[in-house]
């Protein structure tokens, strides 16, 4: 089905009350992040261009969610393991959207609307041991890539070096290599190493953004309830540190169609 964006917006929106309503009826906490999140602090909605919406949850909260949603909810809505990037999407299942209308740069299947959803793990309090943990998540994430070769999209927004890589790795049958049953189980055992509740630092191991994933769990805090279209939706206690470290100057607007932000 083709539909503006503006109408995707408008699904996405619905179901991130249906996401809020399930949280705030089961005491779990979720807070937007990455685009959302910058949506929200700067645009009190969705940014005019952004096709998506990131959801993050601390790990028990985001591992309770998803048995929730098939005992709780209707089921037109449903959590799918994204193999590739080891996160689930919550999807609605009672339509179907061709996304090749809204990025051009590659995504064109035929898909459910979907939210991605994030756990957020601790981190070592030590900044030494705290660069090592994300310097091996990411080691497993780029071994994750390679075994599933295959299934990564040679977008504009990449680099040359990024496509080179890319072709090379198909070239050189990367995926015969490594198994992504076994970087998979790697990525996540190393993310989740440290307990949330108990850790004062903590990251998202499983976003685009790399060491700027990484941050105090003050700033996270214990959320704070903002505008988002015509909702109320939590982002951290201090976003603006946040998307700061992950955007750098982020209440000024960027012209996506010639600047895109690189994920």
């Amino acid at each position: 089905m083709k539909i503006s964006l503006t109408e995707y917006h408008k699904i996405l929106l619905s179901m991130l009350k249906v996401i809020i309503d399930l949280c705030d009826s089961n005491n779990l906490k979720y807070y937007l992040v990455g685009g959302s999140a910058l949506g929200a602090v700067r645009e009190q909605g969705f940014i005019a261009w952004d096709e998506d919406m990131d959801i993050a949850f601390p790990r028990k909260d985001y591992e309770r969610f998803i048995e929730l949603v098939p005992q709780v909810l209707e089921e037109r809505y449903a959590v799918v393991y994204r193999e590739n990037a080891c996160i689930h999407h919550f999807v609605d299942k009672s339509q179907q959207i061709d996304f090749s209308q809204f990025n051009p740069a590659g995504f064109g299947e035929i898909s459910y609307p979907f939210i991605d959803l994030f756990p957020i793990d601790g981190a070592p309090a030590n900044g030494f041991l705290r660069k090592i943990r994300m310097t091996k998540i990411l080691f497993y994430t780029y071994l994750h890539k390679f075994a599933g070769i295959s299934m990564v999209v040679e977008h504009p927004g990449r680099s040359r070096l990024q496509l080179a890589v890319i072709r090379t790795a198909r070239l050189l049958h990367t995926d015969r290599l490594f198994s992504m049953e076994t970087t998979a189980k790697k990525w996540i055992e190393e993310a989740e190493k440290s307990d949330f509740a108990s850790s004062t630092w903590c990251l998202i191991g499983f976003g685009s953004y790399k060491y700027n994933d990484v941050f105090p769990k003050s700033w996270v805090g214990k959320g704070k309830i903002v505008p988002f279209e015509d909702i109320q939706a939590r982002i951290f206690s201090n976003c603006g540190d946040y998307l700061q470290q992950v955007y750098g100057d982020y209440m000024t607007p960027v012209d996506y169609n010639l600047t895109p932000v690189k994920r």
